[in-house]
């Protein structure tokens, strides 16, 4: 009585609940998983048992000027923590202030970032790639770092995974890019054999159709070989769609990258 529970989207459920104390709805959340794990394949004549585990982020309604979206947004970030934690059914994590912290630096990352990308805030380091069997460098990775005028160098960590959720990590991919090709093509007119420069692409693009078009426009724009450019994806893109990111390798591997 006098509780919600709503489907947001998939398998991602809201529920609001009355409590005494943090002991309550840890008790409820076991007792949900409980009762959702009663019913499984053993129960459908079958010989292995279908376990429904649950990941929890839980926000205690202390500020009650907040309108559902703000409370759902705590949940959330509570939710993130909660999936790091160890539990074979139940993972679940209470808002902290430590979250409430990371909110708010977010959203002073997302107010800034168009404003610093126009500005070119973002500048590009080269970290050397060394042959010890020759004693020589045979390339460098590009590497991106934000000299915010008010603090200075931002390291990638504080930034990168937030880009990543919001999908501004497109736009600061290409600049990159754009970025390395103008070094390489001044290099080029300056009449010097240039190093392979290696940029990193999120796992976001496998989600992103022709990708690749951007990437190829870009290099035909100043006139660089694609031989002198890697495109490199993380290993945990491997797992998640090996057909497709087959068809992106050959893809870049005809174009020349």
């Amino acid at each position: 009585k006098d509780e919600a529970v709503a489907r947001v989207m998939q398998d991602d459920f809201a529920i609001l609940v009355k409590y005494i104390s943090d002991k309550d709805i840890e008790n409820g959340l076991n007792h949900i998983v409980q009762k959702m794990n009663e019913c499984n394949m053993a129960s459908l004549g079958l010989d292995e048992n279908y376990v429904i585990s649950l990941s929890v982020g839980v926000y205690v309604i202390e500020d009650k000027g907040l309108n559902m979206l703000s409370i759902q947004d705590r949940a959330y970030m509570a939710l993130n923590s909660a999936k790091k934690t160890q539990g074979s059914l139940l993972r679940y994590a209470f808002f902290q202030e430590k979250d409430r912290v990371r909110l708010v630096e977010d959203k002073r990352i997302e107010n800034r970032m168009e404003e610093a990308l126009q500005n070119k805030e973002f500048i590009v380091h080269l970290q050397p790639k060394y042959d010890i069997s020759t004693n020589k460098i045979s390339g460098a990775e590009a590497l991106v770092r934000w000299e915010d005028p008010e603090r200075g160098l931002v390291s990638p960590g504080c930034f990168i995974p937030l880009f990543e959720r919001n999908g501004f990590i497109y736009k600061l991919d290409l600049y990159v890019f754009e970025q390395v090709c103008i070094l390489l093509r001044s290099e080029l007119d300056r009449g010097v054999e240039p190093y392979t420069i290696s940029v990193n692409l999120s796992r976001s693009y496998l989600n992103r159709p022709n990708f690749l078009d951007e990437f190829k426009n870009i290099c035909k724009k100043y006139e660089v070989s694609p031989k002198y450019l890697e495109l490199e994806l993380t290993e945990s893109v491997m797992f998640e769609n090996m057909d497709l990111l087959s068809e992106i390798i050959n893809d870049m591997h005809d174009f020349g990258f």
